[in-house]
């Protein structure tokens, strides 16, 4: 079930569409915003589960062997199929395919010349996890954040 919160411009109302309902007024007053408050803090607090974070995911043997069997490679990505590379020259933003079809998307920096950021979106996260798998999700985050995983690239990065 979709909502989306809308303000309707001739007052103050605010109206929260529901999917197969349509549009709602929005109303909750302050004795229900505190009942809600005073009911979440009876709730126990529990601390995150704290993580050994690995220096790496997989050894370097490992990676080289998948290096050897998949063959990994840029590919046209479908807007030139010749070009691995299309760069937008608005926007300074460079995007490509890999074979195993992630795309990326850089830009180059002019005022970073020894840094870069990289933003990784992967679709489930920490709604995907199961009870058997909590916390798998931010130990993949903080290995990959602090582990150096692309110490292995050097000169331009």
């Amino acid at each position: 079930m979709a909502i989306q919160r809308k303000r309707k411009k001739s007052d103050e109302n605010v109206f929260v569409h529901v999917d197969g309902v349509g549009d709602v007024d929005f109303k909750i007053s302050p004795e229900e915003i505190t009942a809600t408050i005073e009911e979440g803090l009876k709730e126990p607090i529990e601390p995150e589960v704290e993580f050994e974070v690995p220096k790496d995911l997989i050894t370097s043997a490992e990676l080289d062997d998948l290096k050897l069997q998949l063959k990994p490679s840029f590919v046209s990505n479908g807007l030139d199929l010749n070009a691995t590379k299309v760069h937008d020259k608005e926007t300074g933003i460079t995007q490509c395919r890999l074979s195993n079809g992630i795309t990326i998307n850089y830009m180059i920096s002019k005022t970073e010349t020894c840094g870069g950021v990289m933003r990784l979106i992967v679709g489930g996260g920490r709604a995907a996890e199961t009870p058997e798998t909590k916390g798998a999700v931010v130990l993949g985050v903080r290995t990959l954040s602090e582990g150096d995983v692309l110490v292995i690239l050097q000169g331009n990065r």
